[in-house]
């Protein structure tokens, strides 16, 4: 993973990879008003340094934030909490959160029920979770995930809104 603070000025130019050895996902986060002149900023996060919690009938990785007992090693401005999900078929998992993270989920692989309400994604399905804007960081909200395909994959962002 990469992480890029444009700061005051950057530019930046990528290149998919051919035949679908690779996905290349971009996420662009506004930064508050008292950040926007940062100097830039670059880190690259490699597998090997990202903290893996087994779960049953899965894993969690920790990318950025803390998430399952573990912090990420991505070092962004502002708070944010980045994890990959893996499911086996039938596992169920909770995912937490602070209550006041604006977050979503987008599907990787595979076919996921989320939420009390029992919403269903297949692979690039995306989702935005409700949260208490008022609420505080330091209160946990909870996802609940159940995976219906062999293997299920996916990605939860959250982060404090900057209003």
């Amino acid at each position: 993973m990469q992480y890029m603070n444009a700061g005051w000025a950057a530019r930046h130019a990528e290149e998919g990879v051919d035949d679908d050895i690779a996905h290349t996902l971009q996420l662009w986060l506004n930064l508050p008003k008292t950040l926007k002149h940062t100097e830039t900023s670059y880190q690259n996060v490699y597998a090997e340094e990202v903290p893996t919690v087994s779960i049953e009938g899965g894993r969690v990785k920790v990318l950025s934030g803390e998430t399952a007992g573990v912090k990420g090693p991505l070092n962004s401005l502002v708070p944010i909490t980045l994890a990959e999900i893996s499911l086996d078929e039938g596992a169920d998992y909770i995912y937490t959160l602070p209550e006041n993270h604006n977050a979503f989920v987008y599907v990787l692989s595979g076919d996921a029920e989320l939420g009390n309400s029992g919403v269903s994604l297949k692979k690039h399905g995306v989702a935005t979770l409700t949260f208490a804007k008022e609420g505080n960081e330091k209160n946990n909200s909870e996802l609940k995930i159940k995976s219906h395909s062999r293997r299920t994959k996916l990605l939860i962002y959250s982060g404090a809104p900057i209003n």
